[in-house]
């Protein structure tokens, strides 16, 4: 993976559209090619997603439940959430929690100290609402619960930077000086080309690398303990 500041590809627009230096007398401001940038690079985002699927990006994080409280919020960054489990201890394997649909949702927030036994033989259950998980049965204590998600792909660090394959930043080049040469009223056709030449190739990269093994997403399956049942937590 290839470091990419924002600012090595703001540069590198300039040239290639031969612009003066960003500020009163260019036709295109600082704060303009910077959201055309920020905008190119979900652009990417979503064409990698596409193609590699969603869990290219994959971040793991840990967040933390609290007593008596049902909601618990997802990290800032998070755009797609792609599997939740539960850190039950040290000890044992992450637990998956599967998804809460209308019909199977547990409205009997019991001690959680049974999970496992005899009459208790299913995980808890979770819906996702905005950014923001609900947890079914409400959580009697702190546990923590480790998350797989998809990011909002954008630049970030004191110098706006972000890690992509190499020869990505060429293809968000292209794509940023498309929409400055349509802002000018001029040919683009030449960036057209070399776009869809570095797509292809990203295409391309995808089928060869999808031929390892995918990373499993885990949304609706049915856990090994079942679905339903109360005291899940504990």
């Amino acid at each position: 993976m290839l470091q990419v500041t924002r600012a090595s590809l703001e540069e590198e627009v300039r040239q290639r559209t031969d612009l003066p230096a960003y500020g009163t007398d260019s036709p295109i401001t600082q704060t303009e090619i910077t959201s055309m940038v920020e905008k190119s690079l979900n652009r990417l985002g979503a064409l990698v997603n596409q193609h590699y699927g969603e869990g290219y990006f994959t971040e793991t994080a840990t967040i933390s439940t609290s007593a008596g409280f049902s909601l618990v919020s997802l990290p800032q960054d998070f755009e797609t959430l792609l599997r939740v489990s539960w850190a039950r201890d040290s000890n044992s394997p992450n637990i998956p929690l599967t998804i809460a649909d209308v019909d199977s949702w547990d409205a009997y927030p019991s001690a959680w100290g049974s999970f496992g036994w005899l009459g208790c033989p299913s995980a808890p259950m979770y819906r996702l609402s905005g950014s923001t998980l609900e947890l079914f049965p409400t959580p009697d204590a702190g546990y923590s619960l480790s998350i797989h998600c998809t990011p909002h792909l954008s630049f970030s660090g004191v110098t706006p930077a972000v890690q992509l394959r190499q020869g990505w930043e060429d293809w968000i080049v292209c794509d940023v000086a498309i929409r400055v040469r349509q802002r000018q009223q001029k040919d683009a056709s030449e960036f057209m080309q070399e776009r869809a030449i570095l797509e292809d190739k990203i295409v391309q990269q995808a089928k060869r690398d999808n031929y390892s093994p995918r990373q499993i997403r885990d949304v609706r399956s049915m856990d090994r303990w079942g679905r339903h049942g109360r005291n899940r937590w504990g």
